[in-house]
């Protein structure tokens, strides 16, 4: 059987701010979650203990990469326009990153 490969649509490119940015981002992680809550789901129907424990990981994983998104959110409403509290911002998820 032959390959057909698609077309790929490009990904947004330009917003308007990182706040659009960021908010897009938990969108995603939203979505992420609700993935893995579903497949838990089935796989929890299914009574393959082995891969909801495998799963689990994930699961943990997800809470704290949506938890963060969020919060980032909710630093970049609050702060604004105040260049000084961005540059706080843009610390913070830096020290994360270097720390994990």
């Amino acid at each position: 059987e032959e390959v057909e490969l698609q077309d790929i649509k490009a990904a947004k490119a330009n917003y308007k701010s990182l706040l659009e940015i960021m908010e897009k981002a938990l969108k995603h992680e939203e979505k992420v979650t609700k993935s893995y809550h579903d497949f838990m789901g089935e796989v929890k129907k299914s009574g393959d203990y082995a891969t909801e424990i495998f799963l689990a990981w994930f699961i943990t994983e997800q809470v704290e990469e949506e938890a963060t998104a969020g919060a980032i959110v909710n630093r970049l409403k609050r702060a604004g326009d105040n260049v000084s509290a961005l540059i706080k911002i843009d610390a913070d998820v830096k020290k994360r990153e270097e720390d994990h």
